[in-house]
């Protein structure tokens, strides 16, 4: 959220777009809070069968990890692409509709 406070603020004095502010800080909180969600009950996490650690490598210790958690098909970069795009959608519709 800090940062897009940062690049809001950014973009309001070198731009002097003076919309931007709200629209990226919740586009920024949006974000963060759907990586929270979707890390914390979607993303897979698995176990590894050789050393017991918790990853979210499906392989660990040059062997396949087990499931624990998680849909196997959704990892780290697949939560991180959906909060992105959560995240732009937020601002964009911001920025039409209040801006």
């Amino acid at each position: 959220v800090l940062g897009a406070l940062t690049i809001g603020f950014l973009g309001e004095s070198i731009l002097h777009m003076n919309d931007l502010l709200l629209p990226l800080a919740v586009a920024g909180f949006t974000g963060s809070l759907t990586d929270s969600i979707l890390g914390g009950y979607i993303q897979a996490q698995f176990k590894c069968s050789i050393c017991n650690e918790h990853t979210e490598n499906r392989y660990h210790c040059n062997t396949k990890s087990k499931l624990i958690s998680g849909s196997k098909w959704i990892d780290n970069d697949a939560v991180n692409f959906i909060n992105t795009i959560i995240g732009a959608n937020a601002a964009y519709f911001l920025w039409m509709n209040y801006g």
